[in-house]
């Protein structure tokens, strides 16, 4: 690994903040950041991680987000595909979770129906609350880039047997963009679909199958055009 080279660093780190780091991982972030020495990016990613991880005490309350911190929202949100290591496509979620959940958390008390500036982030980043459902819903992401992060809480379960199932809609073609159940009302999933090419995002009641067309009316809807 080369000094520049702080990525697994970087998704290992993310995933310890969240207290998802298996023992064989951990051991690998330890003798990644020992090699690295006195590293002050190591200490300024470990620092923001943690920081980003006990900010989840405090969901509803707003806080400043930097412009390095939403630089390393949209980064993670394109490089999630990227993600190496035993189970790549759970990291690059985690890493996406940690570093937008300070953006979401930022604007999830004062979202709008249409898009809500959040201080310090890139102009270019959009952040959609869904109408319809109880609970919040939300979805960020940045138009002409892959992926996207849905988070949300208070949202009523889908039933037995059952899950959310989220849709890409442009004219009349829905579109999957994958299925996610919430834990206790709450929800965090990252798709790796381009929603940003779609007019219109939807959510509904579907069998754990997660099937390619919609059988039930939507239950949440966000529009992006």
């Amino acid at each position: 690994m080369s000094a520049r080279d702080h990525g697994p660093i970087e998704e290992l780190l993310a995933a310890r903040a969240l207290g998802g780091l298996e023992p064989e991982d951990d051991a690998a972030l330890r003798a990644a950041m020992a090699a690295h020495g006195d590293c002050e990016e190591c200490r300024r990613l470990e620092t923001g991680f943690e920081e980003t991880a006990a900010l989840l005490a405090f969901a509803l309350d707003p806080v400043p987000v930097s412009e390095e911190l939403a630089d390393r929202v949209l980064e993670g949100v394109r490089g999630a595909g990227r993600a190496r290591g035993r189970q790549p496509r759970r990291r690059a979620a985690l890493v996406v979770v940690a570093a937008a959940l300070v953006v979401v958390i930022a604007g999830v008390a004062t979202l709008r129906p249409r898009t809500q500036p959040i201080a310090g982030a890139s102009a270019a980043q959009q952040v959609r609350r869904f109408q319809g459902g109880a609970g919040t819903l939300a979805m960020l992401y940045e138009p002409g880039q892959p992926g996207a992060l849905v988070w949300g809480e208070d949202l009523p379960s889908p039933g037995a047997g059952k899950t959310y199932e989220i849709w890409m809609i442009t004219g009349s073609a829905p579109v999957s963009a994958g299925c996610a159940s919430p834990t206790d009302g709450e929800l965090s999933a990252f798709t790796d679909a381009d929603v940003s090419r779609s007019d219109l995002m939807a959510v509904t009641v579907e069998p754990r199958s997660c099937p390619p067309a919609p059988t039930t009316q939507p239950v949440y809807t966000a529009t992006l055009a």
